[in-house]
C-alpha cells in the first residue's frame, strides 16, 4: 500500500510540472530520484554532470557499490527510437542492470537482455493520468532491479568483451567531460596539472 502511494505521489508531482508547459527532461529528475530512493531503499545518486559525460542519469548504490543505473529521456519520448539506439546499446553492453525511462514508461534490461516494460501513466490532452492497474507490475520490476546481485562470467571471452564495453563507456565519459570545457572540472584540472608538471606536450582529445 505504501509503495503504491509513492507511485501515485510521483505521478502527481510529474503532472504538476508537466502542466506548466515549460519543462525539459531534466525537470523531472529529482522526483524520479526520490521515487527510486523510496521504492528501493538504496542510495540514489543524481549527478547533473552525468548529462555531459554520457553516463546514465541515476546510479543506485548498495553499501557504496553501484548495483543499478537509470537513464531518463524527456517525457513522452519513444524509448525505442533510432535516435537513442547507439547510446542505449553502449549502456546495455557495459551495464548489467539498467532501467530506461521517459518518466512514465520503464524498460528493464539485464545486460543486452530485455526483461520487462511497464507504463505507470499516460499523457492526455490536459493532464497525465496514472495507470493504477500497472502499479503492481511496476513494483515487481523495481524489486527485481533493486535486488540484482550481478552476474558471474565464467567465459573468458565474454568477460573480456564485457570489460571492453565498460572501458569504452568510461573513455567516452572522460573525453566528453574534458571536451565540455569546464575549467573547474576535476578531470580538466588534473589534465592541466599533468601538462604543466609532467607532460608539457600532452594535449586534450579535443586538440588532437
Amino acid at each position: 500500500m505504501e509503495r503504491t502511494k509513492h507511485i501515485a505521489d510521483y505521478i502527481k508531482a510529474v503532472n504538476r510540472l508537466y502542466m506548466q508547459g515549460i519543462t525539459t527532461e531534466h525537470s523531472f529528475r529529482g522526483d524520479l530520484a526520490a521515487l527510486f530512493a523510496k521504492m528501493t531503499e538504496l542510495a540514489v545518486i543524481n549527478e547533473a554532470r552525468h548529462i555531459e559525460c554520457g553516463a546514465p542519469d541515476l546510479t543506485l548504490l548498495r553499501e557504496n557499490i553501484p548495483v543499478g543505473f537509470v537513464e531518463a529521456k524527456d517525457i513522452g519520448k519513444n524509448l525505442n527510437s533510432k535516435e537513442y539506439k547507439n547510446q542505449f546499446d553502449r549502456y546495455k553492453k557495459a551495464l548489467d542492470n539498467l532501467i530506461i525511462t521517459d518518466y512514465l514508461t520503464f524498460q528493464l534490461f539485464e545486460g543486452e537482455s530485455f526483461i520487462a516494460e511497464v507504463s505507470i501513466g499516460k499523457i492526455l490532452p490536459n493532464k497525465i493520468e496514472p495507470l493504477t492497474e500497472n502499479f503492481n507490475a511496476f513494483i515487481e520490476i523495481i524489486q527485481s532491479f533493486s535486488r540484482y546481485n550481478g552476474k558471474i562470467l565464467k567465459d573468458s571471452k565474454v568477460l573480456a568483451e564485457f570489460m571492453a564495453a565498460k572501458t569504452r563507456l568510461l573513455a567516452e565519459a572522460i573525453e566528453k567531460t574534458i571536451n565540455a570545457g569546464d575549467e573547474n572540472n576535476a578531470l580538466n584540472q588534473q589534465l592541466q596539472g599533468f601538462k604543466e608538471v609532467l607532460l608539457s606536450s600532452m594535449t586534450s582529445p579535443q586538440s588532437q
